[in-house]
This record gives structure tokens, C-alpha cells and sequence, in this order.
């Protein structure tokens, strides 16, 4: 790669709330947004992966399904 064409930076994590935002505007079910936000730990990344696991039927997490919340 030649100087100048890519920059690193770096994302914090997101915040709870806007980790449930960003899901909710993904059309997240609702009860998969509490377990996904967590298990995402706000990491912009996993969050988006986490969503198109879910889109495509992908079983992950505990017992093949996204983590729930722990106050269900």
C-alpha cells in the first residue's frame, strides 16, 4: 500500500443505548437487542456481524441462539 491511501483509526465502543439504537434501526427483533447489545460488547463490528447472523439463520451464542437479557 502507497503512503496516503488508507488511514487507521480508531472506534471506541458504542454506548448501551446507542448500541440498542443502532440494532432497533436494523430491525432487530426486539427481544434479540438486550442479549445482542451485550454479547457485542458495543464493538461496531460485531454488532453488524451479530445482525446479519441473526438475517441469515446463523445460530451463535448460548444454547445456538443470541445471549437474552438477564433481567428475562
Amino acid at each position: 500500500m502507497n503512503a496516503g491511501q488508507a488511514d487507521w483509526f480508531t472506534l471506541p465502543p458504542l454506548t448501551g443505548p446507542a448500541t440498542r439504537q443502532l440494532l432497533s434501526s436494523l430491525n432487530v427483533p426486539p427481544g434479540d437487542i438486550e442479549g445482542l447489545a451485550r454479547a457485542s460488547g458495543g464493538h461496531p463490528l460485531f454488532v453488524l456481524e451479530g445482525v446479519k447472523a441473526l438475517a441469515s439463520g446463523v445460530a451463535f451464542g448460548h444454547a445456538g441462539g443470541v445471549p437474552r437479557s438477564s433481567a428475562s
